[in-house]
């Protein structure tokens, strides 16, 4: 059934301020984490933690907020005389296509909206109910469906012109029950299925083969996210199943610890290697959202200034720019979702920084470029009118005020491509002086 709604996705992506912008430090290798203006949007009751859906535009979409006119921050399902309003979007792309599943003619069905307004159901392996979790930049969707002999496999579609308009099944590792969980660019999936002891581990789909991944020497497993380079996040028990802790897959499960408690779980990690997830504190006293930005796990808890009485639950999508999303409850256990946004901070100086504009990658594409008291910043075009996440490429020239000591301001450092190869060059004019 198809039909035509287009499916709100409120919150925008938030633009920040030049003056705002400091050394954010995405590169793994260097360890570092900036400070994050919160921003909580509506209410969504208690109790509750379900997946988040964020794009690199900041467009969100929410699991558990079921389709009514009071819920307009963000996306809803579908709703007229064939569904109700209890569908569930949990995936988005860049593009602005949602996935999810809904109530259809007695059954509960995948279904996506498109990025052109027109929604979908998706056709299940055969029986009764289905659930699309991810969607990749080549509207590729994957999820999970009950087959025609009661079993349920996870799936990928690749919409009405292949495979004669019908999903695949992915099969399931030899416990028979699987769901994809996440697809990446390059159509690789990942999920959870049951092997034949009864517990479940965590799986890679590559190139149409079902890998196991193992656990981390507990019983069991699963992978909730993939990016384009391969790396996948999860969570696992480890030995002696005494702990549940977040994981980095590349080639071999790396436990990335926790917060103090003994149990925590990676959600999503995004193109840049981020892991989000969250994890209970020491003596399990409270659950805390974490990022883990390379090096350590680290409480968001602690990354914003001023939290308002909040306390970051969860953490369950990391965009490309860095935007976190999540639950954050108060004193009276009121949940709300809400947004962090990397790289704001207070210690902008007046002119002290300038901002031009060049091709550093040799991408084609005019990335933004910031001189302050600290160095030169890069942020990177993403090609959806916003710039970021922020690199910091030249920590070496420190700004005095606005003159570095060897004569180097924020006034006459310039970028161009001044040798051909496609990549904008640092280059500076001094005033000649008489030796």
């Amino acid at each position: 059934m198809r039909g035509e709604r287009n499916a709100f996705v409120g919150f925008d992506g938030l633009m920040v301020g030049l003056c705002l912008f400091v050394t954010f430090g995405f590169l793994s290798a260097q360890g570092q984490t900036a400070s994050y203006q919160l921003y909580t949007i509506g209410f969504v009751g208690g109790g509750v933690d379900f997946p988040i859906g964020l794009n690199n535009r900041g467009d969100l979409v929410l699991a558990n907020i079921p389709a009514s006119p009071g819920n307009s921050n963000v996306a809803v399902a579908p709703t007229d005389d064939e569904w109700f309003a209890d569908g569930m979007i949990v995936g988005i792309n860049n593009s602005r296509a949602t996935v999810g599943w809904g109530p259809y003619m007695g059954q509960t069905v995948p279904y996506y909206n498109r990025s052109d307004g027109y929604w979908d159901t998706v056709p299940t392996l055969g029986g009764n109910a289905g659930w699309a979790y991810a969607i990749n930049e080549a509207n590729e969707i994957v999820g999970a469906s009950v087959t025609s002999k009661g079993k349920t496999h996870a799936f990928a579609y690749f919409g009405r012109s292949v495979n004669n308009g019908q999903p695949t099944d992915l099969g399931a590792l030899p416990g028979g029950y699987s769901e994809a969980r996440s697809v990446n660019k390059s159509g690789q999936i990942v999920g959870d299925s049951s092997v034949s002891s009864g517990y479940f581990h965590a799986f890679v789909v590559s190139g149409g083969v079902m890998y196991d991944l193992g656990t981390m020497g507990g019983n069991s497993s699963y992978a909730l996210s993939i990016n384009d380079s391969g790396l996948i996040a999860g969570y696992s028990l480890t030995y002696g199943n005494t702990a549940i802790h977040p994981f980095l897959y590349n080639g071999t499960m790396r436990d990335l610890g926790s917060l103090g408690g003994t149990v925590a779980e990676a959600t999503a990690i995004n193109n840049m290697g981020q892991v989000v997830g969250w994890s209970l504190t020491a003596g399990n006293a409270a659950k805390h959202a974490f990022l883990y930005n390379g090096t350590s796990l680290i409480d968001l808890n602690t990354m914003v200034a001023n939290p308002n009485g909040w306390t970051l639950n969860s953490a369950w999508a990391i965009n490309d720019l860095g935007e976190i999303a999540g639950y954050a409850s108060d004193a009276n256990n009121n949940v709300q979702m809400y947004v962090m946004i990397p790289g704001v901070a207070s210690n902008c100086k007046p002119n002290s920084y300038a901002t031009q504009f060049a091709d550093v990658t040799n991408d084609h594409l005019a990335d933004q470029i910031v001189v302050n008291d600290s160095g030169i910043i890069v942020l990177r075009n993403t090609g959806y009118g916003m710039f970021g996440p922020e690199a910091e490429v030249w920590s070496t020239v420190p700004f005095y005020g606005a003159y570095h000591i060897d004569g180097l301001t924020v006034g006459n450092t310039f970028f161009a491509d001044v040798d051909g190869d496609g990549r904008a060059t640092l280059s500076w004019s001094m005033t000649p002086r008489r030796l």
